[in-house]
């Protein structure tokens, strides 16, 4: 489905778009609760250099799953430091689901109308998948991933100091990186990402009968 093969340049879009709008929504919405620390480090852009992290990019395509530079955030500047710091955390994976389900009912409209080579249809085709699976792999609750951050700032302030320390050691990432080549990600990932895209079909249908 992804990695190195003949449909890699279709990719493409969808590897950028995943990227890009994960780390920009976050960057947007930190910038508009106030932090002005995004728009000084140039990460408010669709500019996806802004935002790719070389290794996270490499990685992405060996292993299917890989990683953006994270946005850097100062709650100092938050009106209420643990609700929008959470706001922030999820907003990335919110604009994946959203973009993700651009590119499915592209494909559904497409679809109906007949239009668009096969060209188009593998672009929007992994629009949907990487958006889809880069959502879900970062909602899992596991260091250093938004979702054990998105676990610290919902969880009472002790267990939450005790969930950052452990996000900051220094052996996540090697943990992280042999259970990425072990494809112990991908079969957390795809049982959710079949159900989202299940959601999707039932929505786009929704829309698409309205429509047309």
């Amino acid at each position: 489905m992804f990695g190195f093969g003949p449909d890699m340049i279709y990719s493409i879009p969808g590897l950028l778009s995943a990227i890009t709008f994960h780390v920009y929504a976050q960057a947007k919405v930190a910038d508009n609760l106030g932090d002005p620390t995004p728009r000084y480090n140039g990460r408010v852009t669709l500019n996806p250099l802004a935002h790719i992290d070389p290794l996270g990019l490499v990685m992405l395509f060996i292993a299917k799953i890989g990683w953006a530079k994270p946005v850097p955030v100062n709650p100092v500047f938050f009106k209420n430091p643990r609700k929008n710091e959470l706001e922030v955390s999820l907003s990335g994976p919110v604009a994946n689901l959203i973009l993700g389900f651009v590119g499915f009912l592209a494909m559904l409209i497409c679809s109906h109308f007949q239009v668009g080579d096969i060209a188009v249809y593998k672009c929007l085709n992994f629009v949907a998948l990487y958006n889809v699976y880069f959502a879900v792999f970062n909602l899992l609750p596991i260091p250093p991933l938004v979702g054990s951050k998105i676990l610290a700032l919902i969880f009472p302030t002790k267990l939450s100091g005790w969930i950052e320390n452990y996000t900051l050691n220094r052996y996540n990432f090697i943990i992280f990186v042999a259970l990425m080549f072990l494809g112990v990600f991908n079969w957390l990932i795809q049982p959710i990402a079949i159900l989202i895209f299940k959601f999707y079909m039932v929505l786009g249908n929704i829309i698409t009968g309205i429509m047309f």
